[in-house]
């Protein structure tokens, strides 16, 4: 922490992903810091709908910038998504919030990167399935960035649950014919 206070011209100016980079390193240097996540990102993370109305609309999300907003949202659930020094309630907490941005931050691929990664983490291996069709809405959305985001962040979900286990998912009838796909698979990687 104290490198970054040190450093706040060069965080200043880092910019794009270099910035969704710096800021999301702080879950690194605070990771099972979980009672004070939310006071030390708070200057970094995008504004949220206040939590005692479930009325009130959240804020609207720029389509552009939001790399410092993204990276503190990764930061958050780097933060909870270590098992050693979160509790589980922090980690749910930290979900929950997290999942709200996911929702409501397709209009910001940026944003919506870092929120669904977050997500992952602090969702990592529960096999929870509402979590993974939430991801699934952003990774339908014609975003490059955003989708390649929430399919880590469902493999992060699924991890040891055993779905899409290749023995169940694949149709074939024998050996011979998993080889003939095999070779065939070869064939074209080497066109």
């Amino acid at each position: 922490d104290s490198f970054l206070r040190d450093h706040l011209d060069w965080m200043k100016k880092a910019s794009n992903w270099a910035k969704f980079s710096a800021t999301a390193s702080m879950g690194v240097i605070h990771a099972s810091h979980t009672t004070e996540a939310m006071t030390l990102l708070e200057p970094y993370l995008p504004p949220s709908a206040p939590e005692n109305d479930p009325n009130a609309e959240h804020p609207t999300v720029s389509s552009t910038g939001g790399y410092a907003e993204g990276g503190s949202l990764y930061a958050l659930g780097i933060i909870h998504g270590s098992h050693s020094g979160s509790c589980a309630t922090k980690r749910q907490e930290a979900s929950a919030f997290l999942r709200n941005h996911l929702r409501n931050s397709h209009a910001n691929e940026v944003i919506s990167h870092g929120a669904a990664l977050g997500v992952g983490l602090t969702s990592f291996g529960s096999a929870d399935l509402e979590v993974v069709n939430e991801l699934k809405e952003l990774l339908y959305t014609d975003s490059a960035v955003a989708g390649e985001a929430a399919s880590i962040a469902i493999g992060m979900v699924l991890v040891g649950s055993g779905a899409g286990n290749a023995n169940s998912t694949t149709n074939v009838e024998s050996k011979e014919e998993l080889d003939e796909i095999i070779a065939e698979l070869r064939n074209y990687s080497k066109e």
